[in-house]
């Protein structure tokens, strides 16, 4: 007992460590705020004034407009909470996705330790010590769960939303009538997780299908249910219904919002294989194929250009599931990955068979659901073109999580065996050091390099830009802002000297502001055409390369030019230049 314990102790300190390092540095790494993020920060920064959000709709609303992306208000409510007790800071904005990641690994833990009772055998009983640790370990350990941890994406806080109502639904038990209302609750989070980002209205319902039709399968298998199989069906199937209507009944709010169609056109003008362009490439694909052989039934059944629209899917699945993403490569967008890591550390990759095997010999039924779970998460997520999405899969972290928990924990049980033998405390202990030697790793280069390599993806430039604009600016003289991107005016937004009351007030168009403050947003072949009507002195401010060949090319008469002083390498080298007339 003891040899075990020294390595369950040392287990339990690296899982305490990576849980604390997710709030280490959490407002400065990553480097800059992704334009989604500092959407929020101006809605959080309008709510804390005037609790209403930057277009001046109250805070209540469904479907927050934002810089038209229409974004889901869970999140928001929950960091517009942190903020109001810490103050408005990117360490306010981000907390709610850090306590997120850490819920999430006790969560996986205890659904893990539910499933294991699914089907008790001689194995399932001693694995039971180690399960929970193994799998909160994992999730700990996960790259894809510490990134998305340290990051305000509403799809983290949504997973940990949906996996307390998966969990909540593993504690209903249909013959006991109290211990069935767990269902109520369990379908609340459900919904909270739809309203939390939206995809997951995919996910929720098959999920609650499926764990339901599998408990009472279980029941009916019971022996000692003989005689009352159709009584615990019509109960099974009564449980169902309910719950699926009252899920709709919930969402129908949403429908009802006055940006719900916008949101969906918004969601479908995605690049994806059911896009107009792609769907007539496959209609012409199947003619093609047709008329070569011979355009029969047969052959007009076999190249339906749905079967083409399947084959499309399922590479994108592959490319979803795949080990490759998985354990090595990750996802290519540096805001979703490392880039030199996998989703899971490497370390973990025998424990993912191992896991498989595990269960299909000892707990079907627990492989089932979670093969389901990580299906009906990564399918919405490959429907789009950009393949892998780690933030688009987000909802297969924790059932990955579970397979893999299982697997090392069936792993210590095997080397428990060897009880008599002195080298068992050896062997548990190089375990642990083999999987926290790999974390650390992550740890170094995430710290590290990461910020660094992954700049140009954070949009590092764009708040220094703002921030020398104001820095540099005199007496709310005019400012021309050769925009870098089209929704740069968020950052003069987040960190301009506004209290966020204004906001409302300032013209925009298709939820993007057009300009404010004397401060116009164009394009460098814009600026020159204007330049020609006036003489009024301002400030030329952008990425350092346009605004000075802008000077060059005019033949600007400037006075100084002021470069950011950070030093970070990022998306742009900000610059502002005093452009007194126009040379002749």
């Amino acid at each position: 007992m003891k040899k075990r314990n020294l390595s369950w102790s040392i287990l339990w300190l690296a899982v305490l460590f990576a849980l604390l390092a997710r709030f280490i540095y959490l407002g400065k790494i990553p480097w800059g705020l992704y334009w989604d993020e500092v959407a929020m920060y101006v809605d959080l920064k309008a709510l804390l004034a005037t609790g209403r959000d930057m277009h001046g709709l109250p805070w209540h609303q469904l479907i927050f407009p934002s810089y038209g992306d229409y974004k889901a208000p869970i999140y928001l409510w929950f960091a517009w909470l942190s903020a109001k007790i810490l103050g408005l800071s990117t360490f306010s904005l981000r907390l709610p996705s850090a306590l997120a990641g850490v819920s999430t690994a006790l969560i996986s833990g205890l659904i893990a330790v539910k499933l294991l009772a699914w089907r008790q055998t001689k194995a399932s009983k001693k694995l039971h010590s180690w399960l929970f640790l193994s799998t909160v370990l994992v999730v700990s350990f996960s790259p894809w769960s510490f990134l998305f941890s340290r990051t305000a994406f509403e799809a983290h806080l949504s997973q940990f939303f949906l996996a307390l109502a998966v969990y909540l639904l593993l504690l209903v038990k249909i013959k006991d009538k109290w211990k069935s209302w767990w269902l109520i609750p369990s379908i609340l989070i459900g919904v909270l997780s739809i309203y939390t980002y939206y995809s997951t209205r995919f996910i929720w319902p098959v999920l609650l299908l499926v764990i339901l039709l599998l408990k009472s399968k279980q029941l009916l298998k019971d022996k000692k249910n003989k005689n009352k199989k159709v009584l615990i069906g019509a109960v099974s199937i009564s449980l169902t219904i309910f719950s699926l209507v009252v899920t709709f009944l919930l969402l129908l709010p949403l429908e009802k919002s006055p940006f719900y169609q916008a949101s969906q056109q918004f969601r479908f003008s995605t690049s994806s294989i059911i896009d107009a362009k792609q769907t007539t490439s496959r209609v012409l694909m199947s003619n093609r194929y047709r008329q070569l052989a011979g355009n029969t039934a047969i052959d007009r059944l076999f190249f339906h250009r749905d079967l083409f629209l399947l084959g499309d899917l399922a590479k994108h699945v592959s490319a979803n599931i795949s080990l490759n993403s998985l354990f090595l490569k990750g996802d290519s967008n540096l805001r979703h990955s490392t880039g030199v890591q996998g989703l899971f550390l490497l370390s973990f990759l025998p424990f993912f068979f191992i896991g498989l095997y595990h269960l299909a010999k000892n707990n079907p039924p627990t492989l089932t659901l979670l093969i389901l779970w990580w299906l009906a998460a990564v399918i919405p997520a490959s429907v789009p073109n950009e393949v892998p999405h780690a933030l688009r899969s987000l909802n297969a972290l924790v059932p990955l999580s579970i397979i893999l928990g299982f697997g090392l924990a069936a792993s210590f049980v095997y080397l428990q065996q060897w009880q008599s033998n002195r080298r068992i405390h050896v062997l548990n202990l190089g375990l642990a050091f083999i999987l926290m030697t790999n974390f650390t790793i992550f740890i170094n280069y995430y710290f590290k390099h990461y910020p660094l390599q992954s700049a140009t993806s954070w949009q590092v430039g764009y708040q220094e830009l703002a921030q020398l604009i104001y820095q540099h600016r005199q007496n709310h003289q005019p400012v021309v802002v050769l925009e870098p991107e089209e929704r740069f005016y968020l950052w003069l937004m987040a960190f301009g000297p506004y209290h966020g009351s204004e906001f409302a007030s300032w013209p925009e168009k298709h939820f993007l502001k057009t300009g404010f403050d004397e401060i116009e947003f164009e394009r460098p072949k814009i600026v020159a055409t204007k330049l020609k009507r006036t003489r009024k002195p301002f400030l030329l401010a952008g990425n350092e390369e346009s605004v000075l060949n802008l000077i060059v090319k005019q033949r600007l008469n400037h006075s100084l030019c002021f470069l950011s002083k950070t030093g970070n390498e990022g998306a742009i080298k900000p610059i502002v230049c005093m452009i007194n007339s126009k040379l002749d």
